[in-house]
């Protein structure tokens, strides 16, 4: 049964990650739901196989999927390997957002317990789950529904064989995804290593990473509507 329910809620939540990245490029989630749910049934699956049959990877668990997404991006979707990583980021970025502002929320109400996000055999869990992959199709919603999303990245299919000049711009997206890379593959490894002060260094590098990548698309916005 814990098989079952961890690939279930391991599938959900990869495509809410999908959903916020999706969204937040303006990139058309419903074209695509054939491969958003392979990508989904293949992390989801790897997840559990670093958690419960490899033990040894299950500080890595987080970097793996992240960066197996990436390729998936890259080679089932077909976006460049750069975009690929700045909207995978992305994704993984709000989710990891939104899940450790809602773990301590739920820790100070009571409704789960301190050792609920390291188990999954209670239900606690699996209400920090619910509420965070909710909050992220909402999230996603409202940026379709408001057209927020980003412009600068063509949806997929791309034309892989076009390389876009390294502008100053460009340079430090690549900066920033490099550092949200670092952010996002040590997550897991923080927490599971100072799980006590895990939340206070996760939430504040996460939200550093988001603005920063957030505010470069949006100057790539702008400077490609200036062209």
């Amino acid at each position: 049964m814990v098989t079952f329910l961890y690939i279930l809620f391991g599938f959900i939540s990869i495509i809410a990650i999908l959903a916020l990245t999706f969204a937040a490029f303006s990139f058309p989630f419903k074209s695509y739901l054939l491969e958003i749910s392979i990508i989904a049934v293949i992390l989801s699956v790897v997840s559990y196989v670093d958690r419960f049959m490899v033990l040894s990877l299950k500080p890595y668990d987080t970097a793996i999927q992240y960066i197996l997404c990436i390729l998936l991006f890259r080679y089932l979707l077909k976006v460049r390997l750069i975009e690929s990583q700045t909207v995978v980021s992305i994704g993984f970025l709000y989710y990891a957002g939104v899940q450790y502002i809602v773990i301590p929320l739920l820790f100070a109400s009571g409704i789960v317990s301190e050792n609920d996000p390291l188990t999954f055999d209670h239900i606690g869990i699996y209400i920090i789950e619910l509420i965070t992959q909710f909050i992220c199709f909402l999230i996603s919603f409202l940026l379709y529904k408001f057209n927020l999303g980003h412009s600068h990245i063509s949806a997929p299919p791309q034309d892989l064989y076009i390389h876009k000049n390294f502008t100053k711009l460009r340079i430090l997206t690549l900066i920033s995804n490099s550092l949200s890379m670092i952010i996002i593959c040590s997550i897991v490894y923080w927490f599971l290593l100072n799980y006590s002060n895990a939340l206070y260094i996760i939430l504040p590098s996460v939200a550093a990473a988001i603005l920063a990548l957030t505010f470069l698309s949006y100057l790539e916005d702008y400077s490609r509507k200036k062209v």
